[in-house]
């Protein structure tokens, strides 16, 4: 030790220096303070943002960070979350859902100890849903919703019970999934929303939808007969469709034969009253030329009709006597 009492370097008897403990436990502060001071340095990756605390609390004014490099004071000064608000989320909703036991349908449904939905016109139904969403708010998502998840199953859950009861089991397991899904999702983010929950529902997929499985083959055969109903009921629109053209085709076409057939026998009977007219005209002048004229073109037409004829006339005369053709034209 030297006279002025700082001790830098003890000489051992052996001859070895030993270091001085003062100096490491300077060097040892020194680091362990630099390693505190950059605690605080974060990288926020793309497709995050981060939010600031400091000591537990969001500043005044601050709301989040870009992706980078956030300097910030180490911990319990400043925190910082990182929030990842491009990343699609997912949850399963089976609350209601009766799974498969051992491959095989449930052999009854007890109402009191099975979770179930009730329709509109008082049917069992048992769905299963996929909700996909995002986070739109980083700072609510972060700091004023403690499980995200739950929260939004138990808001998705209820707007779904609500809604299958407002909606009858036909339409339901038909075409109103589509609609069931869509209004579903309209008002779960309507109810998000009114608590800030910071959460997007980005989609929801109806992935299982059926009646209890221990009545499931009664409600298969209820669908296939509704099915068949439809089914039917669109082929015979179809066939009436396709008939209701030719039947009014048809009755036009018999209109027209008809009025075509109405102006021929008027225009004729028109032409014969006109013609007896005329011969009448003449027969009251002279009856007896009109009368040899008649009986003549009478015999003539007669004549034609008949053609080549051979007629007996019969005793007292004998032989035959042939009438031509062509006679009187």
């Amino acid at each position: 030790m030297s006279e002025s009492g700082k001790n830098t370097y003890t000489e051992p008897e052996n001859g070895t220096r030993k270091p001085d403990r003062a100096k490491i436990f300077y060097y040892v502060v020194l680091v362990l303070s630099v390693i505190f001071l950059f605690s605080g340095v974060r990288i926020i990756q793309p497709g995050e943002v981060g939010v600031i605390l400091r000591f537990g609390r969001l500043p005044s004014g601050a709301r989040t960070h870009p992706p980078g490099l956030v300097i910030a004071m180490p911990h319990p000064i400043n925190e910082v979350i990182r929030v990842s608000v491009e990343a699609i989320r997912q949850v399963t909703i089976d609350d209601y859902w009766q799974p498969e036991v051992s491959g095989s349908t449930l052999d009854s449904f007890h109402p009191f100890e099975q979770s179930y939905c009730l329709t509109g016109d008082f049917n069992i139904l048992v769905p299963k849903l996929t909700v996909k969403y995002q986070v739109k708010d980083a700072v609510a998502y972060a700091l004023y919703i403690e499980n995200p998840d739950q929260l939004l199953k138990d808001v998705v859950g209820a707007e779904m019970v609500r809604t299958i009861g407002e909606m009858g089991i036909d339409y339901l397991l038909t075409e109103g999934k589509s609609d069931l899904a869509l209004t579903v999702m309209t008002r779960s983010q309507a109810l998000l929303d009114s608590v800030e929950s910071g959460l997007h529902v980005v989609s929801i997929e109806i992935t299982e939808f059926i009646p209890p499985r221990s009545i499931l083959p009664d409600f298969q055969d209820v669908q296939s007969a509704s099915i068949e109903k439809e089914t039917a009921i669109r082929t015979a629109e179809t066939y009436r469709e396709e008939q209701l053209p030719l039947a009014r085709a048809d009755a036009n076409l018999m209109v027209s034969e008809a009025e075509t057939y109405s102006v021929r026998v008027l225009a004729q009977a028109n032409s014969d009253a006109n013609r007896f007219n005329t011969i009448y005209e003449e027969y009251i002048q002279n009856p007896e030329v009109v009368r040899e004229r008649l009986r003549n073109e009478y015999f003539a037409r007669a004549l034609v009709l008949v053609g080549r004829r051979y007629v007996a006339p019969g005793p007292p005369v004998s032989g035959r006597i042939l009438i031509p053709p062509a006679y009187g034209q």
